[in-house]
């Protein structure tokens, strides 16, 4: 059974990712873990409600497998999210990126390379406000456009297998995936022969001189679009979206972006 973790501060939650977690637990038939990094006091708020959403769709609160989980055992927020993970041993972590607040914080500056250095887990971060690709009324999961800019050859070829990997997840059936690369052109991945069928791929190579990668991407985004990032340490945009570039990058592209690491 597919786990799937969402962190929650139990106060700055965004619904976009409760909608998101919510709605991939139930695609994947799988597991949702709500779950609250604490720093040692007794939580202030509660855990959100997700019966409330799932009756909006039409679905049975029962029917989808939600746990509650407070940890303990850290000073530091992101030190006890990665204790966490490590002991749950989830396949996704959905996560909302805020402008301000403790994921905020969690998710700059030196608790990012912390995380970064200290779990593996696929991470699906969600700017605060986006719409994402959850449509609101039903809960389906819609990805049209599924954007995979390209490192090198292992990165690109961890990336595009984690796109399938999550589209299938999710019951993705017709898709653009769109490798993206700038500066010199590479080879595609070799796993680009092995997409689902209905899938389709196209190529973008952006040789102008000045171009960064993060205005490649926005140049890319459309609705119901999926950034798939590959990161290794400190040598990947992830990091860049990771460290202290966090809020301008995600806030900027203004869609999921999904973080694995090679």
């Amino acid at each position: 059974m597919i786990t799937i973790v969402h962190t929650t501060d139990l106060v700055h939650d965004d619904p976009c990712g409760l909608s998101h977690a919510l709605a991939l637990t139930r695609a994947a038939g799988g597991r949702l873990v709500l779950l609250h990094a604490s720093d040692g006091h007794e939580p202030t708020g509660r855990m959100p409600d997700t019966a409330p959403l799932l009756r909006a769709w039409g679905v049975d609160p029962r029917a989808v497998d939600v746990v509650e989980h407070v940890h303990r055992c850290c000073e530091e927020p992101a030190d006890t999210l990665i204790d966490a993970l490590n002991r749950l041993a989830p396949d996704l972590v959905v996560a909302t990126t805020h402008r301000r607040g403790a994921l905020a914080r969690m998710f700059a500056g030196s608790v990012a390379e912390t995380m970064a250095a200290n779990t593996r887990v696929p991470t699906l971060l969600l700017p605060e406000g986006t719409r994402g690709v959850v449509v609101q009324a039903d809960g389906r999961v819609d990805v049209r456009r599924i954007l995979v800019p390209l490192g090198d050859a292992a990165a690109a070829e961890v990336a595009l297998r984690a796109a399938v990997w999550f589209g299938r997840m999710c019951g993705v059936t017709t898709a653009e995936v769109v490798l993206l690369h700038v500066g010199a052109p590479q080879a595609e991945p070799a796993s680009v022969d092995d997409l689902p069928p209905g899938w389709t791929v196209t190529r973008r190579d952006v040789v102008a001189h000045g171009v960064s990668v993060e205005d490649a991407i926005v140049g890319e985004v459309r609705e119901q679009c999926l950034v798939v990032m590959a990161t290794r340490g400190h040598d990947s945009f992830v990091d860049v979206v990771r460290g202290s570039h966090t809020e301008r990058v995600l806030h900027r592209v203004g869609c999921p972006v999904l973080s694995v690491a090679v």
